[in-house]
C-alpha cells in the first residue's frame, strides 16, 4: 500500500470516529493535520492507536472502528461477481464492470434498484429476459451467464462488450454511418436474430440503443427483457397491449396483434438501418401515440430523402423489410442476410430514384372527396380518441424500463379504420423475390 492510500485510510477512520461522537471535531481537525503533515504515521492502525493513546476511544471502540472502515473498503461483491467500476445509472438500476469470481472473467452486471427488486412481477421479467438470453449461443447476440438474488439484490450477469451501442456509434459520427458500417452492423445482427428465432423467441424492441458494437466492429443483439416464445405461452402482457419502441415496432405489434413472428424483428432491423443510415428513426410524432399513428398508416419514407448517398440497393432492403404487410417482408433472418451479402456483392440492383410516395394524410382534391372525407376523419378521431386512453392507461401501470417514456411505451390501436397502409416503393419490391407465406405463431390465451 502507497503512502498516499495509507494516509486516506488514517483519514477514514478519523471521520468514521467523528460520525460515531467518538471524537470531538475539535479533535478529528488537529489528529487530521498531524496525518496530512506527516507528524502521525498514516494508516489505520497507527491512527487508531494514536486515539487510543490520547484517550480519545477506548481499544474495543478502536476495533470497532477498524472493522468498519476494512469493510467499507473491502470489494463490493454481488452474487459471486465483484464490482469493479459502475458503467451506468438509470431508472431501473445500475450496470457494472465487474469479475465473476467462479469463471475469472469480466462480465457487465445489471444490478436492479431497491424497489424493483421488492416487485415480483418485474422480478419474473427480469429473470425472464435472462432465461431468454440464456437460451442463445451465438456471437452476435449479447450472453448471459447467470441471474439471481443476493440479500435481497437482484442482478443479471452478462457478456461485456467493450464498445458501445449503434446509437452511440452514430451520434458520434454526426448521428448517421456510412452504409457500409450500417449494413455490416444490421448484417451482424440479422444473423444473431436467426440464433434467436431458432430459440424459438422473438425479440421484440431491436432498435439502434439493443444493439452493441465491439471494438472490432462485431455488433450484438442485446436487452431480450421483451422477448417471449413464439407460442406465446410465456407472455406477461395483457391480450392487445403491447410493449416495445414505437419508433422501430411493426405495425402488428403496435396493433397489438397477438400472433406476431419474426417478421416483426425483420422490420425493426430495417427501421433501425433506416435510423443509422439517415440519423433519425422513420417515424417521430410529439407524442407516443402520434408516433404508433405514423408506424401504423404513413409508408416507410426512402431514406435518400434525408440521405442521397444511400444507394438504390440499400434503399430496397429499407422498403422491404419495412413493407406494412409482412407477407411483403423478407420471411426469415437468412433470406435477410443473403439479401444484405448481395448488396456487398453488388449483386443488388435498384431503380436510381424511389418511387413517389403520397403522404398517408394526403386527399384529391374535389367537393365529393370532401363530403365523403368527413365522417372517415369523425370515425377515425374516435378511434384515435379511444387507443390514446389505452395508451395513457398502459404507461401509467408500468411495463416501462430506465429509458425515456418515448422509447418504451405501450399502445394498442384496433380500430378498422388504422389498418396498415399500402406498402411503399413498388418497384423496390421487385428487386428481390417475395418470400412465401409464414405461418403466424398460434395465438395462446393469456397466461
Amino acid at each position: 500500500m502507497s503512502a498516499g492510500q495509507a494516509a486516506n485510510e488514517g483519514l477514514a477512520l478519523v471521520q468514521l470516529a467523528t460520525r460515531r461522537g467518538f471524537i470531538s471535531p475539535d479533535a478529528a481537525v488537529g489528529i487530521t493535520h498531524d496525518i496530512e503533515s506527516g507528524i502521525t504515521l498514516p494508516g489505520t492502525k497507527p491512527v487508531a492507536e494514536l486515539l487510543v493513546a490520547k484517550g480519545h476511544i477506548t481499544g474495543p471502540q478502536a476495533d470497532l472502528l477498524l472493522s468498519e472502515v476494512a469493510k467499507a473498503a473491502a470489494p463490493k461483491i454481488i452474487g459471486g461477481h465483484q464490482l469493479v467500476a459502475k458503467l451506468g445509472q438509470g431508472g431501473m438500476g445500475a450496470v457494472y464492470k465487474a469479475i465473476q469470481l467462479s469463471m475469472q472473467r469480466e462480465v457487465a452486471l445489471k444490478v436492479l434498484t431497491p424497489a424493483l427488486a421488492k416487485d415480483k412481477d418485474f422480478i419474473e421479467r427480469f429473470t425472464r429476459e435472462a432465461r431468454a438470453a440464456g437460451k442463445v449461443v451465438h456471437p452476435n447476440v449479447i450472453t448471459c451467464f447467470d441471474v439471481g438474488m443476493d440479500h435481497g439484490v437482484a442482478y443479471m450477469s452478462l457478456e461485456l462488450v467493450r464498445g458501445g451501442d449503434a446509437m452511440k456509434l452514430a451520434n458520434d459520427q454526426g448521428g448517421r454511418l456510412p452504409e457500409a458500417q450500417a449494413v455490416t452492423i444490421i448484417r451482424d445482427c440479422a444473423k444473431g436474430l436467426g440464433a434467436i428465432a431458432k430459440a424459438g423467441l422473438i425479440h421484440r424492441d431491436i432498435k439502434p440503443a439493443n444493439i452493441f458494437v465491439s471494438q472490432d466492429g462485431d455488433a450484438k443483439l442485446a436487452d431480450l427483457g421483451l422477448a417471449r416464445s413464439v407460442d406465446g405461452d410465456d407472455r406477461m402482457t395483457q391480450t392487445g397491449a403491447t410493449i416495445g419502441s414505437p419508433a422501430y415496432m411493426s405495425p402488428e405489434q403496435a396493433r397489438g396483434q397477438s400472433d406476431l413472428d419474426i417478421r416483426t424483428d425483420i422490420y425493426s432491423l430495417g427501421a433501425s438501418l433506416y435510423h443509422l443510415l439517415v440519423g433519425q428513426p422513420p417515424f417521430s410524432g410529439t407524442t407516443v401515440f402520434a408516433t404508433v399513428a405514423k408506424v401504423i398508416n404513413e409508408p416507410a419514407p426512402d431514406p435518400r430523402a434525408l440521405n442521397p448517398a444511400v444507394s438504390a440497393a440499400a434503399c430496397a432492403i429499407v422498403a422491404k423489410t419495412m413493407a406494412k404487410a409482412r407477407d411483403e417482408r423478407f420471411r426469415t433472418a437468412d433470406e435477410l442476410v443473403a439479401a444484405l451479402d448481395a448488396l456487398f456483392a453488388g449483386r443488388l440492383s435498384a431503380p436510381s430514384a424511389p418511387a413517389p410516395v403520397r403522404p398517408a394524410h394526403a386527399h384529391r382534391s374535389g367537393p365529393h372527396h370532401v363530403a365523403r372525407a368527413r365522417p372517415r376523419r369523425l370515425r377515425v378521431g374516435i378511434a384515435i380518441a379511444a387507443a390514446v386512453a389505452v395508451v395513457v392507461l398502459a404507461i401509467a401501470t408500468g411495463g416501462g424500463d430506465d429509458r425515456p417514456a418515448p422509447a418504451t411505451a405501450t399502445a394498442r390501436i384496433t380500430s378498422p379504420l388504422e389498418q396498415p397502409a399500402a406498402t411503399t416503393a413498388p418497384a423496390a419490391a421487385a428487386l428481390l423475390p417475395a418470400p412465401a407465406a409464414v405461418a403466424p405463431a398460434k395465438a395462446q390465451p393469456e397466461g
